[in-house]
């Protein structure tokens, strides 16, 4: 199990799920960063998901899953301990 991984892993992650929304790709995370977004990529199981974070004013930060999360035809139910994963990463980063 992976939880925060790097751009390399985050494209091989995808690489196994074809019908990835283009704005689930590391290269779109990318992009984003030139404008003030920061990328969080996050992997557990066969589950995945690029969040995208920009911080507000005030200290807010806004955390930005855009259509995702990632995952396979054979997985029925997204685990709990993904989207607790995912909680914890944007906890993190007060999002």
């Amino acid at each position: 199990m992976k939880v925060e991984s790097s751009l390399a892993e985050w494209k091989e992650f995808l690489a196994a799920h074809p019908e990835t929304h283009l704005l689930q790709t590391g290269e779109w995370g990318e992009l984003k960063s030139a404008f003030g977004w920061e990328a969080a990529r996050v992997i557990v199981g066969d589950c995945g998901a690029q969040i995208l974070f920009r911080k507000l004013p005030l200290g807010f930060t806004l955390g930005y899953m855009p259509k995702g999360p990632v995952f396979s035809d054979q997985c029925s139910v997204i685990s709990e301990q993904f989207w607790a994963e995912v909680d914890e990463v944007c906890r993190a980063r007060r999002a």
